[in-house]
């Protein structure tokens, strides 16, 4: 999906280089991607015929080739963007539910630490996620807008992830969660209420 990313932010006409590339989708989507996986697609969309690289202007950094999309990759992104299809019951890979696929097989049975970590994990990154939609939020440019939405979206996968964990409590061990491990939007209420 990277070559599409990058494609897409060709698509505006402005040549860029592939560290500005990175920044770009890092502020517009809060994803972090390493230079290294954005250079190596820049060489495979190049190879393809799906961009060009620009003559640096006077005075530019030579190592920081700029880059351009070519007829050819303005086609390929947007028939990618237009056909958007996803298999019924596999939208992507989804480490947690595999995580608990194997523990249900595996043995010993999956110990309540474990359970209480990967809920810890969610709760840390939700608690980062909640502080990145504050920070956006200042920002009142329409730019900033597909970050907030993005940041949203992120923040209720995490409250699912943390309702099917408390699911999966309730399922290996036969017993009601407990009042810790609540589904987060139980305590979001709760701490609403004080």
């Amino acid at each position: 999906m990277l070559r599409f990313v990058i494609l897409g932010l060709l698509r505006t006409g402005a040549p860029r280089h592939g560290y500005a590339l990175m920044k770009e989708y890092r502020d517009g989507c809060d994803a972090r991607v390493s230079i290294g996986n954005i250079y190596r697609e820049l060489g495979h969309l190049l190879a393809a015929g799906w961009i060009r690289c620009e003559p640096n202007p006077d005075g530019a950094d030579p190592r920081r080739a700029p880059y351009v999309i070519t007829a050819s990759g303005a086609a390929a992104f947007d028939a990618w963007l237009t056909d958007f299809t996803v298999p019924v019951g596999n939208e992507h890979h989804d480490e947690l539910a595999t995580r608990v696929f194997l523990a249900g097989v595996a043995r010993p049975a999956l110990p309540a630490s474990v359970l209480e970590r990967w809920e810890r994990v969610l709760a840390t990154n939700a608690s980062l996620l909640e502080s990145t939609q504050h920070t956006l939020r200042s920002r009142l440019t329409s730019r900033a807008m597909p970050a907030r939405l993005i940041v949203r979206r992120r923040l209720k996968r995490l409250s699912m992830d943390l309702d099917f964990l408390s699911e999966v409590r309730s399922a290996f061990s036969g017993e009601i969660p407990s009042p810790d491990t609540r589904p987060q939007r139980e305590r979001a209420k709760a701490r609403s209420r004080c």
